[in-house]
């Protein structure tokens, strides 16, 4: 995985981007805005340029060129679906990759999502 350092704000755009479509495309919709995020992260590490369409390798870089809708003032069922979603392809994408050394301080970040995603799932049972 040669994507740039995820952000919650990141996640947040995926989640607003997604809120666009109907919750049995969001999972692929997902899924592709991860893999552009890697494909431009590995086009800026061969080039030293950003992607002329995909951006500098972040998932905001990827959401923002894609358009996305606004956030919902309250956290209804369809915002929580589309956040069990992005931490799922996230996690998904972590655990494929397993970049994050013991030392990393992000090891901290990453447990943290994994206990939201966990609690999502939970909730939306």
């Amino acid at each position: 995985m040669t994507q740039q350092r995820t952000t919650l704000a990141d996640l947040i755009l995926v989640v607003r981007y997604l809120l666009k479509f109907s919750a049995e495309e969001r999972t692929i919709k997902s899924q592709a805005v991860f893999a552009q995020a890697n494909e431009a992260a590995t086009y800026l590490k061969v080039t030293g340029r950003a992607h002329p369409f995909y951006g500098d390798g972040t998932l905001s870089a990827v959401v923002l060129r894609h358009g996305f809708s606004g956030m919902p003032l309250d956290m209804n069922q369809d915002v929580l679906e589309a956040f069990h979603v992005v931490l799922g392809e996230f996690s998904h994408q972590q655990e494929c990759h397993s970049y994050v050394s013991k030392s990393d301080p992000s090891r901290n970040a990453m447990s943290w999502i994994t206990s939201l995603h966990l609690f999502f799932r939970a909730y939306l049972r």
